[in-house]
């Protein structure tokens, strides 16, 4: 899980650095702040239970990490 979640970062990270160097810095803001949420709300979902999910706990914050970061990375692509 570690290396996907890793794998994302970096292309996000390129992504952001290139998109910033053409002068589009408030979009990679906007962005991480839409990856931030999209973590912050997966994170309280899985850990806490909400929804009426199960608590999944460490691996459930893992999975909505990673998701939050994936969908960072396909809105830096367009």
């Amino acid at each position: 899980m570690l290396g996907i979640a890793l794998a994302f970062d970096g292309i996000g990270m390129v992504l952001a650095a290139v998109l910033r160097v053409y002068n589009f810095a408030t979009a990679v803001m906007l962005v991480s702040l839409l990856m931030n949420v999209i973590t912050l709300c997966g994170n309280a979902i899985a850990l806490f239970g909400w929804l009426g999910l199960p608590n999944y706990g460490l691996y459930g914050v893992a999975v909505s990490t990673v998701v939050g970061r994936l969908v960072g990375v396909i809105v830096l692509f367009f």
